[in-house]
């Protein structure tokens, strides 16, 4: 998401915000689902700020998951 963004490619961040929208609700992660949300709105307002915040947030809560499942 990150690299869409930092290439302005504004339609793949929404698209991938939606697709992590999806998979937070189809593997109960609401979490996932609502950061992929505002990931998505945000980058089809075009608000690359909120859109950096939060795929800055989902990444991080990904790697916490990651790193606990470690355990």
């Amino acid at each position: 998401m990150m690299d869409a963004l930092n290439r302005s490619d504004i339609e793949s961040v929404a698209r991938l915000g939606h697709n992590m929208s999806g998979t937070g609700t189809a593997d109960g992660f609401q979490t996932i689902t609502d950061m992929g949300d505002t990931v998505e709105k945000s980058a089809e307002n075009e608000d690359t700020e909120t859109s950096r915040k939060w795929i800055g947030e989902l990444s991080s809560y990904l790697r916490s998951i990651e790193t606990s499942s470690l355990y």
